[in-house]
């Protein structure tokens, strides 16, 4: 069905995939190369280090050792492919030996967004795997560890519990640090009075998770048990809303109206979420400037967070499928706060 939807979208011109996760989502093919897809077959072009890969991994696909791909491409009348994932200098020179290609104007990631059971189990099994390192690393933190400590300890561990590799760069980062979207983790070591940000996911059978848990050590002033509140209340009411028909830009303004009605709508400077599926970031986007509608089987992230220059900041996040009247939610770790 992947195929025929693709070659429906192409006019049934072939269409040489070399993006990774479309190779994979298209053809099962998880090594170095290239894949062609037509109406009579579905070729896979690689080299002697993955032939044996493809024919376990792959099926009903013609496997071919082939360094130069021009020589099958060239067979083509014409051919499409993905510009974003293919350089121009590669580009020229298969066009140079021949091969007819046309780019193809696509959206990859749009076409791989609505699930399928296999993918939605596949990423059940991803954020299961998030939750466990949760619970795990938590009684990792305390006063006098670094962040890089953790974030290298939730690495270990999601490969300890089944994880292929993670997902995307883990984020750790705590006290001042955590106002920090995307901090990097740092030789700083937590202290009484932090709160620790961390965001991060694995992947499983090819499909990843991503969730974001805030945590307290020691204790909480006023204001951080304030911001803490005020960011849940955001991720659970605009969670709450997440279902097929609804348009991204409205889920988008149900946590960002909380957030500015409790006085910190400055303060929440990203998207609420995205896609996630092959790839941790796809479409659909749920971004105020979204106007796409959710489908049934959409995945996508809601992340809510408010960051204060110099003081500290707070995310949470759940990554969830989209139902026809309601949305199931990927994580069961608790969202409540925790002190250390």
């Amino acid at each position: 069905m992947r195929k025929e939807k693709l070659l429906e979208a192409s006019g049934n011109i072939p269409v040489y995939l070399t993006d990774e996760a479309d190779m994979r989502y298209y053809s099962g093919f998880t090594g170095e190369g290239g894949v062609v897809i037509s109406p009579e077959e579905t070729i896979v072009l690689t080299d002697g280090r993955y032939t044996f890969k493809a024919k376990e991994e792959c099926e009903n696909v013609t496997v071919l050792n082939c360094l130069n791909h021009s020589q099958i491409l060239k067979n083509y009348e014409k051919i499409y492919f993905q510009p974003n994932s293919l350089s121009f200098a590669r580009c020229s020179h298969l066009k140079s030996q021949g091969a007819n290609l046309i780019p193809l104007g696509l959206d990859f990631d749009t076409m791989r967004s609505e699930k399928d059971e296999y993918e939605l189990e596949c990423l059940r099994m991803a954020a299961a795997i998030g939750d466990k390192v949760f619970y795990k690393i938590i009684e990792e933190i305390k006063p006098g560890v670094a962040e890089k400590e953790i974030a290298a300890k939730i690495d270990y561990y999601i490969k300890a519990f089944g994880g292929e590799k993670v997902s995307f760069d883990t984020v750790c980062v705590s006290g001042v640090n955590s106002c920090m979207p995307h901090g990097v983790p740092t030789d700083k070591l937590i202290d009484n009075g932090d709160f620790v940000t961390m965001d991060f996911g694995c992947v499983f059978k090819g499909y990843c998770s991503d969730m974001t848990r805030t945590v307290a050590v020691g204790f909480v002033s006023d204001e951080m048990k304030k911001v803490y509140d005020l960011v849940l209340k955001a991720q659970e009411s605009a969670q709450a809303e997440v279902r097929m028909g609804k348009k991204c830009c409205d889920i988008d303004a149900v946590a960002r109206n909380i957030i500015a009605e409790g006085g910190y709508g400055e303060n929440f400077a990203h998207s609420l979420g995205h896609g996630v599926g092959i790839k941790i970031h796809e479409k659909p986007n749920l971004s105020p400037k979204s106007a796409q509608i959710l489908e049934k089987n959409n995945v996508v992230t809601v992340e809510p967070g408010i960051y204060i220059d110099g003081k500290f900041g707070v995310r949470i996040e759940n990554t969830v499928i989209v139902g026809e009247n309601s949305s199931e939610s990927l994580q069961n770790a608790t969202k409540e706060l925790i002190i250390l």
